[in-house]
């Protein structure tokens, strides 16, 4: 395949839910090295495994009850372009992952989701918004912006943060240059909220002094049922720095580390 190469292992363990029925911030869990879902439908987790470099999401695309593999090839050429980058889909089936269809071009990670709460699954990427349901072609439902923002997105993970069944999308982004033409400045931590016309941009929520948040994840800290935010920079003496509740639509809150 034209895509990170990829090594499934079937399982044959605990009995498991398809994929899609776990928390979207959930199949992207481990995506640099494997992601864990049920791809041939037998009610057991099977493993998928990544190339170096190659980030995997697991969904069920075109609603057929098995999950589907999302690889990217952030090194692969399209033409004489070098570098441009592929994403393409392994679909999931009673027979595991077989069918390789492209889905689009970039270097960008993809999150799953339902990011406009109409019940089929969606994938994001730092530029673009493809919503489900999708057909084995790979085409979309729709595309557009992922929203109408011009800013460079440094990462990003999904999940329902406020609790209103639809999925949101954290992001790490900033702007492309300075208004000054000096020092651009570090990405800041940002909420697009899902609503049923797909994301919109939603509030910063990190304080001024705890900029330089490219790296995240997202999982329920208080046990009160909505993912928060953990973040901090992405260095080798990087620490995590912030918690946000984003069950407080209006306010964050800093939890030192």
């Amino acid at each position: 395949m034209s895509a990170a190469a990829v090594i499934a292992v079937a399982g044959a363990g605990t009995a498991v839910s398809h994929a899609e029925g776990a928390p979207a911030g959930a199949l992207a869990a481990d995506a640099a090295a494997s992601v864990r879902a049920d791809f041939d439908g037998d009610g057991y987790t099977d493993v998928a495994i990544a190339a170096p470099g190659g980030p995997l999401t697991a969904a069920d695309l075109d609603g057929d009850g098995f999950s589907d593999l999302v690889v990217g090839a952030p090194g692969e050429d399209i033409g004489s372009a070098r570098d441009v980058g592929l994403q393409t889909v392994v679909w999931g089936g009673a027979g595991g992952l077989a069918t390789v269809t492209t889905v689009g071009q970039g270097r960008a990670e993809t999150r799953a989701g339902h990011f406009d709460g109409d019940g089929h699954l969606d994938l994001a990427t730092a530029y673009q918004m493809r919503y489900g349901p999708f057909t084995r072609s790979g085409a979309a439902a729709r595309t557009g912006p992922l929203v109408d923002l011009d800013v460079r997105v440094y990462a990003m993970e999904a999940g329902d943060v406020d609790g209103d069944g639809t999925t949101d999308l954290v992001v790490s982004s900033g702007p492309w240059d300075s208004d000054d033409g000096g020092t651009i400045p570090p990405p800041r931590l940002r909420l697009l909220k899902g609503t049923g016309n797909g994301l919109m941009a939603g509030p910063f929520i990190a304080y001024p002094d705890t900029v330089s948040a490219d790296s995240i994840a997202l999982g329920d800290i208080d046990a009160d049922g909505r993912s928060d935010a953990v973040f901090g920079p992405s260095t080798p003496a990087g620490a995590v720095s912030w918690a946000w509740r984003a069950a407080r639509r209006t306010g964050s809150r800093r939890e030192p580390r």
